[in-house]
């Protein structure tokens, strides 16, 4: 006679090996901070013995109910901001948007978030990770400047004991998980919708500091789109080494000795002042693509790229999500990206010439 077939590992089975709840055994394998972590050890060590494999069918039923239910606060997930100064990040036109994403979709998994500020003298590592502990936070996400990468090492023993993801960007130490907009795309797709409108030499002008932070993707994508041009109206580079608000006059004579016809970048009143101050006009003599949505250039009309960095925070808490409920925290051998595609948005700083 055949034998009969094991039956297939479920929580229930699990539940009575271990002698605890089903709904304990549930908790135990999304990681929730209301198990102990001793307790948590013992369920995922267990299941993973005895070939425990989560129910697809189950869990994207359970994922509608909790999309369409009523979703109380279970969990808590902790926000880093990483600005050297508060105010920063406070009075930032950009990062404000990850935060906005960050808490909607938190809020739609069931997760809280609590706030803290690298800047804080008062934060330090030890008592970050007390905090942490005590509040029973398990996940991160980091927001900021990416340059802070020496400020984040400095954090890197509490950070390493739980998943983080950082949204906006990408930081190779600590080499996190990341979830960003697709920078190379963002330029190609601006460079490639203002030449579809007749401009000829387009000008992307950025410091070298923000290039070099997305590996150099924005300068690749712009050299890329100008290889359907001309040599002669193909314009170098402006990469600054200076601060772009301290580097006026040297943007200034670049404009005046290149006589680009579109101009690229994350500075409109910058761009708009040294236009204007040649006594050239916006946007019949130079047009002006913004590569972000800033609200005080949005509101002045101004033609961009839509990074949509609320979805990008969206998508770093998805992404944060899938490594708790996986078990995976601390650095990754093989880190995971998520990128979201940037919308092109016309404005009346970039006019369609092919329609004169």
């Amino acid at each position: 006679m055949a034998d009969t077939p094991a039956p297939k590992v479920n929580m229930a089975i699990l539940a009575e090996r271990l002698g605890i709840s089903k709904s304990a055994v549930s908790r135990a394998l999304r990681n929730d901070p209301r198990i102990s972590e001793k307790q948590r050890q013992r369920v995922i060590e267990l299941a993973q013995k005895m070939g425990y494999r989560r129910d697809p069918l189950v869990a994207e039923l359970m994922a509608q109910l909790r999309k369409h239910g009523d979703r109380a606060i279970t969990h808590t997930l902790a926000i880093l901001h990483c600005y050297p100064e508060k105010e920063i990040g406070l009075n930032h036109q950009v990062f404000p948007q990850f935060v906005a994403g960050i808490r909607r979709r938190a809020a739609f998994h069931g997760y809280g978030c609590d706030e803290f500020w690298l800047s804080d003298k008062s934060l330090t590592p030890s008592r970050l990770d007390k905090i942490l502990e005590t509040r029973g936070i398990r996940s991160v996400v980091l927001v900021g400047l990416l340059e802070a990468s020496p400020m984040i090492k400095k954090f890197r023993e509490p950070l390493e004991k739980r998943s983080c993801v950082v949204a906006g960007g990408r930081i190779d130490d600590p080499a996190f998980s990341y979830c960003c907009a697709d920078h190379f795309l963002v330029v190609q797709e601006a460079v490639n919708r203002a030449i579809a409108m007749g401009s000829r030499r387009p000008a992307l002008m950025l410091s070298h500091r923000v290039d070099e932070l997305v590996g150099r993707r924005f300068s690749a994508a712009f050299y890329e789109c100008q290889s359907v041009l001309p040599k002669e109206d193909r314009l170098p580079v402006f990469a600054t080494k200076n601060r772009m608000d301290r580097a006026q006059d040297e943007i200034r004579s670049w404009i005046k000795k290149y006589r680009p016809d579109v101009i690229f970048g994350f500075n409109f009143s910058i761009f708009k002042a040294a236009v204007e101050g040649l006594g050239l006009r916006i946007p019949e003599d130079v047009g002006i693509v913004l590569l972000d949505h800033k609200p005080t250039a949005v509101n002045a009309g101004c033609a961009h790229m839509h990074q949509h960095n609320d979805v990008v925070g969206e998508q770093a808490v998805d992404l944060l999500v899938s490594l708790v409920n996986n078990h995976e925290s601390g650095l990754q051998s093989l880190r995971r990206s998520a990128m979201v595609e940037a919308q092109w948005v016309p404005g009346s700083t970039l006019v369609d010439k092919t329609k004169r």
